[in-house]
């Protein structure tokens, strides 16, 4: 999961808790290294030497001072994330799930963040865009004047219909049909 812009520690530990595997984060250590947002990134141009490949615009970045910099926007992001974290009552950022997020509404209720998207398993969730597609093959189908085989074939898949049986149903549709 990567995320363009600013970072602040509490949007990090949302993307955790949501499931996240990794965040990538560029715009901070560009900022961390020197950048100071020239908008010349593409041009080759850069005047602070972040984002160049100039050898007259390398020379305003120097490594030596900039490597602490960066290590300090490190140190200071994993501690912001690791607080946060003790806040919530877990040891690690790793620790954090979809009930330690919560949404206040207008009318200041809370709402944990499971109760507002709980999780689908995947193949229920293949299962229902694969019933979409039979949905717009059905017009395909009913273009074709024969309605009456479709509801027949239409009517074997509900909701506990498996993602195999789906694509069976799919093949059988397409061999028969078109």
């Amino acid at each position: 999961m990567g995320r363009c812009g600013n970072f602040i520690e509490k949007i990090l530990n949302r993307f955790l808790a949501i499931g996240a595997d990794a965040i990538n984060s560029a715009r901070g250590f560009m900022m961390a290294n020197g950048c100071i947002m020239a908008l010349q990134c593409n041009s080759g141009q850069c005047p602070s030497g972040v984002a160049t490949t100039s050898p007259h615009f390398q020379k305003a970045l120097d490594p030596n001072e900039k490597q602490w910099r960066v290590m300090n926007y490190i140190v200071s992001m994993r501690y912001s994330l690791f607080a946060l974290a003790a806040a919530a009552g877990v040891p690690s950022p790793r620790h954090l799930t979809r009930d330690h997020i919560v949404f206040k509404d207008a009318k200041g209720r809370t709402i944990p963040l499971s109760t507002l998207f709980p999780i689908i398993s995947k193949e229920r969730t293949i299962s229902n865009s694969l019933r979409g597609i039979l949905k717009s093959l059905s017009k395909l189908y009913l273009i074709k004047n024969q309605p009456h085989q479709w509801l027949v074939f239409y009517l074997k898949i509900d909701e506990s219909t498996s993602f195999k049986r789906c694509i069976s149903c799919i093949k059988k549709f397409v061999k028969t049909s078109l």
